[in-house]
């Protein structure tokens, strides 16, 4: 059930959630990379 469901249904008054930021994957989102960013392909 999800939080909003639960709140709904009064099972519940509060949720609390977190999480993370992952910025070092940043870079696999990215079209292509940027300036200056050396790739190193295996031979």
């Amino acid at each position: 059930m999800t939080a909003a469901n639960a709140i709904a249904a009064g099972e519940a008054d509060v949720f609390v959630a977190g999480g993370m930021e992952s910025m070092s994957n940043a870079p696999y989102l990215l079209p292509r990379p940027p300036r200056g960013h050396v790739t190193v392909t295996p031979k």
